[in-house]
């Protein structure tokens, strides 16, 4: 990931877990008389609290920063700062005493609070550990009738009261109280971060740019739908996708998910094209979507096609999509097959066999694109036969699927001596 975005991702880094921080912890220890195990205590307090804040921000998929480092490197910071964050806090209550208990009940509260949304969140919301162990994948997978999307996004939120209840814990203690430019400088970061995501969620509540015009199954688990944009709107780039929200409908919640793009702009950059499997209990909904229905569409994003603008021209590239993970990647052969040399991988379930189909036989009549389609995964002998010697060594890969799917494919590739820096990846599980 930073080989990827060195610049970008290594000042969003330094940033995030130093610079923000930093003015509090200087104003904090200029003004507090106390011993070194206690300033390292409290330094390890404003930490934790600041970069719980980062997170609520991160939480905004700011536009300006997925630009620089896209949304996984946007998530894999989150999701690291959230772990040092409870690593902070931890030391913090442990290094740290208080006889006023409304300052030790808030602070022991918002602790446990922390530890209760990380375990969530590394079971539940994120892949990393997950994808890496099927027992725990398992164990996901059947926890996630219970804990459904929408009550992971309430649990998420559970951060605004973790900073509610760290904010009322510092202003008990007497001694931060009278420090003025200390707690003000508190309250600016405190009310400056709250204010934004408020407003941000504020600003989209209501909100809607697309029009649903179609919406059609194309296998017995995959439907494909497609949404207007309204005039306004900014197109989108091949290979992007958006969180998608459908407004005012009965059959289907608001939240917003995130579905990639299988058209390509340059056929109607004003028209986006999701090809969605029904596994979840929201996608398993999208048929009873009406034509008609408004949608908010948040983006769009992503990095596939600003990665590939900046290639050398005559850089072979290989799309190896796993299931529906195919889509964006259909946009993006069909975007640059005039253009460029396009070997397309595509390994679909047996159970929903070869729904895309279609899409892939209009591709095969461009001389530029090689199609290679089976119902089960590319073993290693499979892949070997498939690669010319031109593709293994110079070739730029691009891998959309489920993440657990995704690592052993990667694992598979490197054997075959392709560059882990010619890999690139969007994982359908974050």
């Amino acid at each position: 990931m930073l080989k990827k975005y060195p610049l970008a991702l290594y000042i969003t880094w330094i940033v995030a877990l130093a610079v923000i921080p930093l003015p509090l912890i200087v104003l904090m220890n200029s003004q507090l008389i106390a011993d070194p195990v206690n300033l390292f205590a409290y330094d390890m307090g404003i930490l934790a609290y600041v970069w719980w804040l980062v997170i609520i921000f991160l939480s905004t998929r700011p536009k300006w920063l997925e630009k620089y480092i896209g949304i996984p490197s946007m998530y894999f910071v989150h999701a690291s700062l959230g772990i040092a964050a409870i690593i902070a806090a931890t030391a913090h209550k442990f290094l740290s005493f208080s006889f006023d208990q409304p300052v030790k009940t808030t602070g022991n509260i918002a602790w446990y609070l922390a530890i209760i949304g990380i375990i969530y969140a590394i079971v539940f919301m994120s892949g990393w550990l997950v994808d890496r162990f099927n027992v725990i994948r398992q164990i996901k997978l059947k926890l996630s009738k219970i804990f459904t999307h929408q009550v992971s996004i309430w649990i998420h939120r559970l951060n605004l009261l973790l900073i509610l209840l760290i904010w009322l814990h510092v202003h008990l203690i007497v001694r931060f109280s009278r420090m003025t430019i200390f707690m003000t400088t508190f309250d600016a970061y405190t009310y400056i971060i709250i204010g934004y995501y408020l407003l941000s969620k504020f600003i989209t509540l209501f909100k809607t740019n697309g029009t649903v015009v179609v919406n059609k199954q194309i296998a017995p688990h995959t439907q494909q739908i497609v949404i207007k944009l309204d005039e306004n709107d900014p197109s989108y780039q091949a290979g992007d996708f958006y969180f998608v929200s459908f407004r005012n409908s009965k059959s289907i919640g608001r939240e917003k998910h995130p579905f990639s793009v299988t058209s390509a702009p340059k056929n109607n950059p004003h028209e986006v094209t999701f090809t969605i499997q029904k596994l979840g209990d929201f996608t398993k909904k999208i048929p009873s979507v009406r034509i008609g229905t408004r949608v908010y569409l948040e983006g769009p994003y992503g990095q596939f096609d600003r990665v590939i603008r900046k290639l050398p021209q005559k850089q072979p590239l290989i799309f190896y999509g796993l299931g529906s993970g195919l889509a964006p990647l259909l946009s993006l052969a069909e975007e640059y097959g005039d253009q460029r040399q396009i070997k397309i991988l595509w390994s679909s379930s047996q159970n929903n066999g070869l729904y895309f189909e279609k899409d892939l036989e209009k591709l095969k009549k461009n001389p530029n694109i090689t199609v290679i389609a089976r119902e089960g995964r590319f073993t290693e002998e499979l892949m070997k036969n498939e690669l010319s010697a031109k593709e293994i060594d110079r070739g730029m890969y691009f891998i959309v699927g489920p993440a657990h799917v995704i690592l052993n494919v990667e694992k598979m590739l490197r054997k075959l001596n392709i560059k882990s820096s010619h890999i690139i990846d969007e994982r359908l599980t974050m």
